[in-house]
């Protein structure tokens, strides 16, 4: 077997390409001189996998890209000052390791009704930091989120270290807002790779139906076993192709945004209207994913994109916030 690339790179002083070494064992070393966030790591493969995430909302994970790793080694190296900057990685033979992004509350509560927040998938900066949107564009989300009532969130969500970004984590993990009533939230994207936009996952492939086997399928597959795992009875999803693809149907979500943004205006206010126009719009469906042991509400939310534009008139709420607090509030009166 030759030496190949084994990449790592992103923040300064990583290099953006090491020497990978393969072993009598067939794993490859990755030669590197710096680890990720200024970490000093040694040259061996195993003391790399044992770098510690910047919170316990980011986790290892791999993809084994069999016959097509080749492929997506030399396109993900091809397009590292882009599509897919500050994104780590390393290789071992056709497996590609990486950190992604998931928090999962770990208490018993059988009585808080359960409700997944879906993204398309992590965005390299958030990651860096520790935190879902606690890149700088997007921490206005956790401001909005504070302000639902439902949830009955104290907290300020403000970063100014590492510690307040694992007190966030903390609150989350253990579910440290609202009463026994309010919805528990549990954090996941569709797609565990980051990239700076969703569809720059599909520029790793060359191959025909490559994206589908080795990312799509998977995903689908692997959010499945986490709803059913948890027991949870709504997810919110925020991309249309994510929301597409939880409901099997391509296309579902077309004019998403505007159908969303009617809704809320032609309510104006009674949730009863806003849920009228969603059914219509089929925006609030039962999940279609393969193997779920109960049944899964899915509901299209504004992208987070959108989580500034449009207020509502005499109110100030954005319309992002509106159709996110209407769906909390749906998902802890159902449930």
């Amino acid at each position: 077997m030759t030496s190949k690339e084994g990449l790592l790179f992103g923040t300064a002083g990583i290099p953006r390409s090491s020497k990978a070494l393969t072993t009598q064992s067939g794993i490859e070393r990755i030669s590197v001189r710096s680890g990720w966030h200024g970490k000093k790591i040694s040259d061996d493969y195993e003391d790399y996998l044992k770098f510690k995430p910047p919170s316990k909302a980011i986790h290892k994970a791999c993809i084994d890209f069999g016959g097509s790793a080749d492929d997506v080694k030399e396109k993900i190296d091809q397009l590292k000052e882009k599509e897919f900057e500050k994104v780590k990685v390393a290789w071992q033979g056709t497996r590609m390791h990486f950190l992604t992004e998931s928090i999962y509350p770990d208490i018993a509560s059988p009585e808080r009704p359960r409700v997944m927040l879906l993204f398309s998938n992590p965005h390299p900066d958030s990651v860096e930091k520790g935190l879902f949107m606690s890149e700088k564009s997007s921490i206005g989300f956790w401001k909005i989120l504070r302000d639902i009532s439902c949830l009955d969130i104290k907290h300020n969500f403000c970063w100014d270290s590492n510690d307040s970004i694992q007190k966030t984590v903390s609150l989350l993990l253990n579910g440290r807002y609202g009463n026994c009533k309010s919805p528990l939230l549990f954090f996941d994207c569709l797609y565990q790779i980051p990239s700076r936009l969703p569809d720059y996952l599909k520029k790793l492939f060359i191959k025909s139906g490559d994206f589908d086997s080795y990312i799509h399928r998977p995903s689908l597959e692997r959010i499945g076993k986490i709803i059913n795992k948890f027991e949870i009875k709504t997810v919110l999803v925020f991309e249309r192709e994510t929301f597409d693809s939880i409901v099997a149907e391509p296309g579902a979500s077309k004019c998403s945004r505007e159908i969303l943004r009617f809704s809320v205006k032609n309510a104006n206010g009674n949730e009863e209207a806003f849920w009228k126009c969603i059914d219509k719009s089929k925006l609030r469906r039962i999940a279609a994913l393969q193997g779920l042991n109960h049944s899964c509400t899915a509901i299209k939310v504004i992208d987070t994109r959108g989580k500034d534009w449009w207020k509502d008139e005499g109110q100030g709420h954005s319309v992002f916030s509106r159709v996110l607090e209407y769906s909390l509030k749906y998902a802890a009166e159902t449930t």
